[in-house]
C-alpha cells in the first residue's frame, strides 16, 4: 500500500523526485488507514502469536491491606498510601483530549 501510493504521488509530481516528510507522513497513515483489523490479525497468526488462554482474574475487591501481595508491592514502590487509596488515585484526573494534526 505505501509504495503503490507513492509512486501514485511521484508520478503526480513529475516535475520533482523529491517527497517531503510532510507528503511521505500522510502517505503512510493512508496505507495504515487501509490496512484492515482482520489483516492485522492474520499476520499475528501467521507469525505464530495465538490467542492467549484466558487467566483467572484476580478482583481488587479480593485484595486488602493485610494481604502479603499489598505489603510487598508497597515496599517495591515505595508506596505510603493504603491499597483502597492507592488504585482510586487517578480516579479524579480529567482525561486528555485526543489531539489531531
Amino acid at each position: 500500500m505505501y509504495r503503490k501510493r507513492l509512486v501514485s504521488r511521484l508520478l503526480q509530481r513529475m516535475t520533482t523526485k523529491i517527497v517531503s516528510l510532510f507528503d511521505a507522513i500522510h502517505i503512510l497513515t493512508a496505507s495504515w488507514d487501509s490496512v484492515s483489523q482482520e489483516t492485522i490479525a492474520n499476520c499475528f497468526g501467521k507469525a505464530g502469536f495465538s490467542t492467549v488462554p484466558e487467566l483467572p482474574v484476580v478482583s481488587l475487591d479480593t485484595v486488602e491491606e493485610s494481604d502479603s501481595i499489598w505489603a510487598e508491592v508497597k515496599e517495591r514502590l515505595g508506596v505510603t498510601s493504603t491499597f483502597n487509596d492507592y488504585v482510586k488515585e487517578d480516579d479524579n484526573l480529567p482525561p486528555c483530549e485526543v489531539q489531531e494534526i
